[in-house]
C-alpha cells in the first residue's frame, strides 16, 4: 500500500475553472460556482467530483491507501530523493509505466490515466 492523495485531480479542476473565470466556493456546507454558464461537462465533472472538492476547500484532507498494480518497489523509494532536485518540492506522482516517482510540479502527468498515485515527503 502507498499513501495517496486523490486531490491532484480537484486541484487540476480548480485551476482549469479559474483560468475559465468561473470561481468556486464552499458556503457552509454547499459548493458554489460563480462565472458565467458552465458547459455541460464541465457541470458533470464537478457533480461527479462535488464531496472531494468540499473535502479539498474545507481543509478535511483525508489520506486514501489504494492498491496499486504496478506498485513500486520499496528499495526505489527508500533510494529516490525525498525532494525534487530542481525545484525542491516535496510532492510526486508515481507512474502506472514504470512505478517511479516524478515531481508534480516540474513534470506534471499529462493525464491521469498514468497516473498510479501520489505521495508527499
Amino acid at each position: 500500500m502507498i499513501k495517496v492523495f486523490p486531490y491532484q485531480e480537484i486541484i487540476n479542476l480548480l485551476e482549469r475553472l479559474e483560468a475559465g473565470g468561473w470561481k468556486v466556493e464552499l458556503e457552509g456546507e454547499n459548493l458554489t460556482v460563480r462565472g458565467n454558464i458552465l458547459p455541460k461537462p464541465l457541470m458533470e465533472e464537478i457533480k461527479s467530483k462535488k464531496e472531494l472538492i468540499i473535502q479539498f476547500l474545507s481543509g478535511d484532507i483525508k489520506e486514501e491507501k489504494i492498491e496499486t498494480h504496478n506498485e513500486p518497489d520499496p528499495n526505489v523509494l527508500l533510494s529516490e530523493p525525498k525532494t525534487c532536485y530542481s525545484c525542491g518540492g516535496h510532492s510526486f506522482w508515481i507512474s502506472k509505466h514504470d512505478a517511479h516517482l516524478r515531481c508534480v510540479t516540474c513534470h506534471p502527468p499529462a493525464t491521469e490515466e498514468i497516473v498510479t498515485g501520489y505521495i508527499n515527503f
